[in-house]
């Protein structure tokens, strides 16, 4: 009566065990050692770094030319990697354009403003020695023409501030992508 329940139920776990093996995807993990000689030479062959083969191109026994790929490891995520820096390279190089443009239009708003203020004066200086407008509103204009000059060069200090971080941004963002590509060329092992 025990092996009536018992082997049907020791079955049935069993098939649903080795079906569910069926679809379980499984990574080969090899380890091996072995001898490398160049020219009769013992050699040794180290990874750089860790990773997911994706190719082996020699078989175990072949005569390989020198620069020939031995082995390439998964590059996904330096790839993502790269793809990221390359977005943010674009961003900063449009900031750091915008920036230019701004700088641009503010320089030309203020030597406009300023040769209006410096026409006002010379026109309120002539009309000053004619005895028709007081001193006072002569020196106003000068104070608010210096203002202006003042305010100007701030304004493009603070713009040329903002371009110089802009830059040195894109400068890590050029050094984190030649980084990256080094890691690429690792990936590949000859």
């Amino acid at each position: 009566r025990f092996t009536t329940i018992f082997f049907p139920l020791f079955a049935f776990v069993f098939f649903i065990a080795l079906g569910w093996l069926a679809f379980v995807p499984f990574e080969q993990t090899v380890q091996a050692r072995g001898d490398l000689r160049v020219a009769g030479v013992p050699a040794s062959v180290r990874a750089q770094q860790e990773g997911r083969l994706t190719f082996i191109g020699a078989r175990e026994g072949a005569f390989v030319e020198r620069g020939a790929v031995l082995f390439r490891l998964d590059d996904t995520t330096p790839r993502m990697d790269l793809e990221r820096v390359a977005d943010e390279i674009g961003r900063v190089t449009q900031t750091i354009a915008l920036l230019g443009s701004q700088r641009e239009r503010a320089a030309s708003r203020n030597a406009v403003e300023i040769g209006r203020l410096e026409r006002d004066i010379a026109r309120h200086r002539a009309l000053f020695e004619g005895g028709i407008l007081p001193k006072e509103m002569v020196e106003n204009l000068e104070s608010e023409r210096s203002a202006r000059v003042q305010s100007a060069r701030q304004e493009q200090l603070a713009l040329e501030t903002e371009v110089v971080a802009a830059r040195q941004a894109l400068d890590r963002l050029e050094n984190d992508r030649s980084r990256i590509l080094r890691a690429m060329n690792e990936q590949t092992i000859r």
